[in-house]
């Protein structure tokens, strides 16, 4: 802890800390995320005789690992031009750079509370909505010039099921789900998708509900500057419909997430479809992106972990067990069996096809972030 409030003091001056209510005597919370895949320690930083923190101080596990750290920096300042778009609710980036040999990632603290499941279900539909609207607004905010071209379906769909088949070695159900996946979002490859600001992890905690009752999102380490539309609104949503269903959505998340999506009246359809408008994608391609939204999550915890080199060697069988009980992993698997029932017009579900099926050993659903 230390390391954080020796740097801040000797450098207060040039950071211009006074601005962001870091005055006085500091003092700091140190955090260790318990998330397995997390890469770095966070600290919040409080001003003299202050009650919410005014700072938050990121420093990886290892000194040589700042990767991630790097990402988010680079996105914080990326997220300038949204900011001055209008777009609220992001932290601003007061510093990233070595102290004692060691990498630091300094930016201000955003005056809220995690938007956490039970503030979510004491009105979803109005969380929902918020979300999403918020999403859809950085993403209009930050839209690409140009339209994606292969190039960008081999890095945000190819390759990222690379690294998971690889990581899978002999597990045959991965790459099932690999090769069906690749088979459904073959349609975008050539489609021209808008390329936006993803931020990859859309959920709790890392939005927050603000104390001016506006949203903030912080933890930008996995955000794509040239991501994909909705997928971030799939997130949300999927995050709501878990705080719908309450605590049974731990022992089953599939089944507390297909009212969200499959069925004659989805709670979550207007939702995305009102994002897919705001974007102007097609619906076609809603159901590849939904399926990709998982795959590619997965993929980046592998790459986290650090297991694979670019998706060239196989994980430990530990690892894979892991993955393949991950909740995420169960919801990719659903997308991808039960694509033809998804039905983004409305109506009875097509193809005759019947949504997914939760699978009933339980001790399979018990994997959580």
């Amino acid at each position: 802890m230390s390391l954080v409030l020796d740097h801040l003091a000797a450098h207060r001056d040039r950071l211009g800390l006074g601005r962001h209510g870091a005055d006085g005597r500091l003092s700091a919370v140190w955090l260790t995320p318990r998330f397995r895949a997390s890469s770095h320690t966070v600290a919040l930083v409080f001003g003299a005789g202050g009650a919410a923190p005014v700072l938050v101080a990121k420093v990886p596990r290892l000194p040589d690992a700042p990767a991630a750290l790097a990402r988010e920096a680079a996105n914080i300042e990326r997220l300038a031009g949204a900011r001055l778009a209008g777009v609220t609710g992001i932290p601003e980036l007061v510093a990233f750079e070595r102290f004692r040999g060691w990498p630091i990632l300094v930016q201000t603290a955003l005056d809220g509370r995690a938007w956490d499941r039970a503030r979510v279900r004491q009105d979803p539909d109005a969380a929902a909505a918020a979300g999403v609207a918020w999403v859809t607004g950085l993403q209009r905010a930050t839209r690409a010039s140009a339209p994606a071209g292969p190039e960008d379906f081999d890095r945000l769909a190819v390759g990222p099921l690379a690294v998971l088949r690889a990581a899978a070695g002999d597990d045959g159900e991965i790459a099932r789900l690999v090769d069906r996946t690749l088979a459904l979002a073959a349609p975008l490859r050539s489609a021209p998708l808008p390329l936006a600001m993803e931020h990859g992890d859309f959920s709790a905690p890392n939005v927050m509900r603000l104390r001016d009752g506006g949203l903030g999102v912080v933890d930008w380490e996995l955000a794509e500057p040239r991501g994909w539309p909705v997928c971030d609104a799939f997130f949300w949503l999927t995050y709501v419909a878990f705080c719908r269903a309450g605590r049974p959505a731990a022992a089953d998340p599939v089944a507390a997430w297909t009212p969200a999506f499959w069925g004659p009246a989805p709670w979550g359809r207007p939702h995305v479809l009102g994002a897919a408008e705001a974007m102007g994608i097609e619906r076609a391609w809603l159901t590849p992106l939904l399926a990709l939204t998982w795959a590619r999550y997965l993929a980046g915890i592998v790459l986290r972990l650090g297991d694979t080199a670019g998706g060239g060697a196989a994980v430990d069988g530990a690892t894979v067990a892991w993955l393949a009980a991950h909740r995420y992993c169960q919801l990719w698997r659903a997308a991808v069996d039960g694509a033809g029932a998804l039905d983004w017009a409305g109506g009875p579900a097509t193809h005759g096809r019947r949504p997914p099926a939760p699978v009933k050993e339980r001790s399979r659903w018990l994997a959580w972030r």
